[in-house]
């Protein structure tokens, strides 16, 4: 019993960092600070006490010098940046993301400990994924029977950006996008579970990816599916160097066809499908405006934009080709223009909403906003992690950016056992859904979520040489 405590701390880590939302946070001396975010703190201090009474040993991450270097940098940088305020806060998160990813690392102390914290990574994802599902599910009714369910915090209304009042979920987190990847992610983990599980535990192995697969779908984030079907075609390469994957098609191909089948279906006969697909997928206009049926529920007031933003914020089209009004491209040559201002050591972390709000409101709008604390108008990154690096910490940044995440990649590659015995079949598991996680930030702005440094935490705990002797 007297270890039962490791794996009590570690199960609120991981539970919580899937509650982002809004309303799971609160503001203090004007930071966002999340749940998670209290209890690394809390856990921090109480392992550090346990060292100082001889009681712990801190073990070394093979990470640990790297990511010191890479935040010393991201604090040396903010002394660059034009909204120094913003700067500090962000610069202040990515060292909390640091210690939080090694507070996990420290605890995952045992394979049991391990095994544990997997366990309940696998339960949280797949009621994440099962609340999104209801999210639209629940839209759905409400808006075609007049019921009012209730849909979560954030809502499922994106009437104006999807063409629908019921369209795209967000589960408990803070936008449908990284509901997406989080779908993706675990649809891979555990398409890898399924060739590496014994009979017993197929059903529930799959029961899950179904599930994950449905709301990937339903989620209608272009990155995440061009990522699910970009490692869905790699993953027969895992067989020639992890015997234990014993990956055939026949059972994947049907799951997977069986939704592509269904989606065009939809489209072809169903209008709120049509309607969806061509504005996420076929690059059609905003419209002005769209007039609820009968019975539907219009979406909660916090999360339309304020009417003064929509008027003075030139957005760019969000069509799906790359051309120059896709929003994402006009982001990324932003970035590219703002990197040029200070190539070495880069203009500070979220330096891309200072230029950004530069950019489209000018100076005296600027100042404007800084001094009113106006930050909701003004994302903190573009939509590719990398030119956002490249952006905040300059070129210094971006070279121990790219250690990082080659040690990851070295490391996963030698540490994952070729046995088959536990904990090889989970750390493959978590190695491939935390890389297309990761790629997905090329398109996408969730490196900065919680829940990315705890999957690291577990993915690098799991490459260990475990053994059964434990501290006090």
């Amino acid at each position: 019993m007297k270890d039962n405590w490791k794996k009590i701390l570690l199960a609120i880590l991981v539970v919580s960092v899937f509650f982002e939302g809004s309303g799971y946070s609160v503001h203090i001396f004007g930071f966002r600070v999340r749940s998670v975010q209290f209890f690394t703190v809390a856990f921090l201090g109480l392992i550090s006490l346990m060292a100082v009474l001889g009681k712990w040993r801190f073990q070394r991450s093979p990470l640990d010098y790297w990511l010191l270097a890479y935040v010393a940098v991201n604090f040396a940088s903010v002394t660059r940046a034009g909204w120094k305020a913003r700067s500090l806060k962000i610069a202040l998160l990515i060292a909390s993301l640091a210690l939080l990813y090694w507070l996990v690392f420290q605890l995952a102390r045992t394979r049991q400990d391990f095994l544990f914290a997997f366990r309940v990574l696998l339960i949280g994802g797949a009621a994440q994924v099962g609340f999104g599902l209801y999210q639209v599910m629940a839209g759905a009714i409400n808006h075609y029977w007049g019921w009012r369910l209730p849909v979560g915090l954030a809502g499922v209304v994106q009437r104006d950006f999807i063409g629908s009042v019921w369209g795209r979920p967000y589960g408990t987190l803070v936008e449908p996008d990284f509901y997406g990847a989080v779908c993706m992610m675990f649809a891979l983990i555990f398409i890898v579970l399924y060739y590496t599980t014994e009979k017993s535990g197929k059903i529930w192995v799959i029961t899950c990816f179904l599930l994950a697969l449905v709301g990937l779908y339903f989620s209608f984030v272009r990155a995440s599916w061009i990522f699910f079907f970009l490692f869905f075609l790699l993953m027969p390469l895992l067989r020639k160097r992890w015997p234990f994957y014993r990956f055939h098609w026949r059972p994947l191909a049907i799951g997977v066809l069986g939704v592509i089948l269904f989606h065009f279906l939809a489209v072809a006969f169903l209008p709120p499908f049509r309607t969806i697909n061509s504005m996420r997928f076929g690059g059609a206009p905003i419209a002005e405006k769209q007039e609820l049926q009968p019975g539907a529920i219009a979406e909660p007031e916090e999360s339309r934009p304020a009417p003064d933003a929509e008027k003075q914020m030139p957005r760019p089209m969000p069509g799906s080709t790359p051309d120059f009004q896709n929003v994402r491209v006009t982001y990324m040559l932003l970035s590219l223009e703002n990197f040029l201002r200070s190539p070495v050591i880069g203009n500070g972390p979220a330096s891309f909403s200072y230029f950004y709000l530069l950019h489209n409101y000018g100076e005296d709008g600027l100042r404007d906003m800084i001094n009113s604390d106006n930050s909701g108008h003004g994302a903190n990154t573009n939509t590719n992690m990398l030119l956002t690096v490249l952006e905040d910490t300059g070129v210094i940044g971006f070279l121990l950016f790219a250690v990082i995440a080659g040690k990851i990649l070295l490391l996963n590659f030698h540490g994952i056992s070729r046995s088959g015995a536990p904990p090889a079949p989970q750390a493959l598991a978590l190695f491939v859904g935390l890389s297309a996680l990761f790629a997905t930030y090329m398109l996408t702005t969730g490196f900065w979520l919680p829940m990315t440094w705890v999957f690291l935490g577990l993915n690098i705990a799991s490459l260990k040489q475990f053994t059964e002797v434990t501290d006090g």
